[in-house]
């Protein structure tokens, strides 16, 4: 997937200074060695509530013991980023 965030999927976010920042971290996070996609897909809170974030997925390389091991992981980012961290989950394959 491109590094570049889509206008579409930068919808989540109010401001545009917000949506700047968004980009420059999203596309970082991309080309730092870790394999990320990104999407705009929906979160569902422990309240039950559905909210529209972005979320990216894929694989971080973790150094263990001389072994560099792939660990899957989902981080949704809110759209009250940066005031509001995001949430990452390591995923099971």
């Amino acid at each position: 997937m491109s590094s570049v965030v889509s206008a579409k999927d930068l919808q989540v976010f109010p401001t545009y200074d917000v949506r700047v920042r968004v980009t420059r971290e999203v596309t970082d996070m991309t080309m730092s060695g870790s394999v990320m996609n990104y999407r705009r897909s929906v979160f569902v809170t422990n309240e039950g509530e559905d909210v529209d974030m972005l979320l990216l997925e894929g694989t971080i390389p973790v150094r263990y013991k001389g072994n560099i091991y792939h660990l899957p992981i989902n981080i949704w980012i809110p759209a009250g980023f940066p005031l509001e961290a995001p949430s990452a989950y390591c995923t099971p394959v």
